[in-house]
């Protein structure tokens, strides 16, 4: 799978995350922090690394740092789907035990465990003591959190259980400065060259060694990023596809055309007529219950 490197960013020096989508569309993106995954209500479709799971409410995945991984909400589900990311760095279990553990949790199997009501005490207790941040919430985050990951590992160990390397970090700081270039400039033209010069390295061996950090070659990864950019400029705003095309870098319609549906499976027409189709149904649907419906991307849900 290619995916693109994801840099979240804190506000503070205790490297914990969570958040909560309704109708959640990602394309594929990696990152170092750990991953726990919960389907509060409807399915969903999640793939990570190779393997895509069809997730029903109540199931739990588990997503190891820097494994690739998407989520591809079904039309009509009303999905509502919780986050929580957790650097390696502020959890000593995990750099401990680095065991190969079942990714996808049906509920099935937490009941059987007697994990339900424990696994949704974990992201009410993150969500709130993340959100208000009282006397303590670090020390009480990172102990549920380690108590979570030890039963986790107990009960859901892959058989026969199989020790795996932790995964190198250090070596992703040399294309960091890159991606973030990326990230602040994929309107104007960047060429192998510049990538180069910041990372460092003749082209070639830039080339290479993007590749081998990244998963895919230097162009497909910007070409990634200019069409997430086009994704949300379709989605957030009235510009024309011919602007949105220039806007995220691409010289030419003909070649935004193409490559958004190299990325997507679908052309910016046909995604746009997708998202104004799913989201009136949805709406109609939802409309006797004010609750809002987004289709196609990500809506932070409280």
């Amino acid at each position: 799978m290619n995916a693109i490197f994801e840099q979240r960013k804190y506000d503070s020096d205790f490297h914990v995350w969570t958040h909560s989508y309704r109708n959640l569309y990602s394309l594929p993106h990696y990152h170092p922090e750990i991953q726990i995954i919960r389907i509060r209500e409807g399915c969903t479709n999640i793939t990570i690394h190779k393997d895509t799971y069809f997730c029903h409410a109540g199931d739990i995945l588990f997503c190891r740092g820097s494994e690739p991984h998407s989520v591809c909400s079904i039309p009509g589900q009303n999905c509502i789907v919780d986050f929580i990311a957790i650097s390696p760095t502020v959890f000593r279990y995990i750099t401990r035990a680095n065991y190969q553990v079942k990714r996808h949790i049906p509920l099935e199997e937490l009941e059987k465990e007697g994990m339900v009501e424990f696994s949704n005490q974990v992201f009410f207790i993150v969500q709130k003591e993340l959100k208000e941040k009282p006397f303590g919430y670090q020390e009480a985050i990172q102990s549920i959190l380690e108590l979570f990951l030890v039963y986790y590992t107990r009960y859901f160990l892959i058989d026969p259980p199989q020790k795996v390397e932790p995964p190198k970090y250090a070596n992703l700081i040399r294309v960091q400065k890159v991606m973030n270039y990326i990230e602040q400039n994929y309107s104007q033209e960047i060429t192998l060259k510049k990538a180069a010069e910041l990372m460092g390295y003749e082209p070639c061996h830039c080339s290479k060694m993007f590749k081998k950090l990244t998963g895919m070659n230097f162009i497909s990864y910007l070409n990634n990023v200019r069409i997430k950019k086009a994704i949300e400029k379709i989605h957030w705003t009235d510009h024309s596809i011919t602007q949105i095309a220039f806007e995220c870098g691409f010289h030419n319609v003909r070649n935004f055309n193409r490559v958004f549906k190299t990325v997507t499976g679908q052309s910016p027409t046909g995604f746009l007529n997708t998202i104004f189709q799913q989201t009136d149904c949805a709406q109609s649907e939802t409309s006797s219950q004010n609750s809002p419906a987004f289709i196609y991307f990500e809506e932070e849900w409280d």
